[in-house]
């Protein structure tokens, strides 16, 4: 029997899903919503055991958390989306035994289709959802390889900026901030790419990039307003950062932004 609520959950699910995936993978400059709300959530998890627990380890296990809190965030949408649909349409599986499908037999079915294992212990009901099941298939793939590419930009530009982050830390306030003005610009682009790379944290406080920053932002200022304005340019697309550096509170805005990518939000030279 059919249910039109489940199609319609399902589909929705799945253009959610599919436009977030798309976006965020492929998009470059984009604001992903399910994934980054399941980033902020896990970071924000962290960020309160940090309160209590050794902020170390946290700090290791930040990053590859939030990745994988953003593949589960991919992979449950899929799954859930096609096995909605699926259960939503009617008797699309076939189970051994010619037994009823219940939803759980047809989310096992999707399941085997989108990890590309096969259909396990059920099979198509018919050619058109063989066909269907084709279409599942392809998506497991494409989500598989985009993956695997994006984490590859993420962990590219994680590299990137903490190599920058060592530069200006370990030197301390720079004279002149905008020497580093190829180099941030480039990080910039790769983190606009790749947004989760900000939620890599560090046991070494010389190697987080939104300290960097902060560094960067509070020279610049002290430099001259035309400083502040050049700089405030150059970073104007990491995501979450408002700057607007003629308010005069361009390292005020650094510094609200740096405390959202850090696990308790210590003073930049405080050890974890």
């Amino acid at each position: 029997m059919q249910s039109l609520p489940l199609v319609a959950a399902g589909l929705a699910l799945l253009v959610l899903t599919s436009v977030d995936f798309a976006l965020t993978t492929l998009g470059a400059t984009a604001r992903p919503r399910l994934s980054g709300a399941a980033a902020r959530t896990t970071f924000a998890l962290l960020d309160l055991g940090s309160r209590v627990l050794p902020r170390g380890p946290l700090a290791r296990l930040a990053g590859p958390a939030v990745m994988l809190s953003v593949a589960g965030a991919w992979i449950a949408g899929f799954i859930f989306g096609w096995a909605l649909l699926y259960a939503g349409l009617g008797r699309t599986v076939t189970v051994e035994g010619n037994a009823t499908p219940g939803f759980w037999d047809i989310w096992a079915h999707v399941g085997h289709l989108l990890s590309t294992l096969g259909g396990a212990t059920t099979q198509p009901n018919g050619t058109l959802w063989n066909a269907m099941d084709v279409l599942i298939g392809v998506n497991g793939m494409a989500a598989l390889t985009l993956t695997m590419s994006f984490l590859l930009s993420t962990t590219q530009a994680v590299n990137a900026s903490r190599a920058l982050a060592r530069r200006v830390l370990l030197d301390g306030r720079p004279e002149d901030p905008l020497g580093y003005e190829a180099e941030i610009a480039q990080i910039v682009s790769q983190i606009q790419a790749a947004p989760f790379a900000l939620y890599y944290s560090h046991p070494d406080p010389a190697t987080r990039f939104p300290a960097a920053l902060e560094q960067l932002a509070v020279a610049a200022e002290a430099r001259d307003a035309a400083t502040a304005r050049r700089m405030a340019g150059l970073v104007a697309g990491l995501p979450g950062l408002p700057t607007d550096a003629e308010t005069g509170d361009f390292s005020g805005c650094v510094r609200r932004w740096h405390g959202r990518y850090t696990l308790g939000r210590d003073p930049i030279t405080s050890p974890l």
